[in-house]
């Protein structure tokens, strides 16, 4: 799943997109044409997570890219951007550490959340694969600084919150 792109924004579109999303992403991807980033939507679904509902598969899926990937910026495709987004070198979270994530260099983070996820997954057995809000849980337990998050009243309106 390594982009090998720099400055990138991607979103996780997996099966029939609604019409009314796909206006949502067309703001992201207006967004990441006017301000010099790739634009990529994932519409396959990897090998290694197909026995997945889509939802868990996505939550795997981006903490993957951002921890091998530096300055890329997850956006979820039930998202509309409305405000003017400054990316630069640290992450921005917002709440809930789903909707809109970016890591700008510190690919490090991403790393610790991922090996909290594998945590997790292992004490779970198979109940992993089930649990939805893996994100939010696991950087419960990392060391964040209090700079990296953003209120997102005026960034960004969440629209629509899609179970699949």
């Amino acid at each position: 799943m390594n982009f090998n792109a720099f400055k990138t924004v991607f979103q996780i579109a997996i099966g029939t997109i609604p019409e009314e999303i796909r206006g949502y992403m067309s703001t992201v991807q207006q967004w990441a044409e006017n301000n010099g980033y790739d634009y990529k939507v994932i519409t396959e679904q990897p090998k290694e997570l197909k026995d997945l509902s889509l939802r868990i598969a996505s939550d795997w899926m981006r903490i993957k890219i951002l921890l091998e990937n530096p300055y890329h910026l997850y956006i979820d495709w039930d998202v509309e951007l409305i405000g003017d987004v400054k990316l630069g070198e640290t992450p921005i979270l917002t709440p809930y550490f789903e909707h809109f994530i970016y890591n700008g260099s510190n690919t490090n983070l991403f790393k610790e959340v991922y090996k909290n996820m594998v945590d997790r997954k292992i004490k779970s057995g198979n109940g992993w694969k089930d649990e939805e809000g893996i994100i939010f849980k696991s950087f419960r337990n990392i060391n964040i600084n209090k700079e990296w998050f953003v209120n997102s009243d005026g960034l960004y309106i969440h629209k629509w919150n899609s179970k699949e």
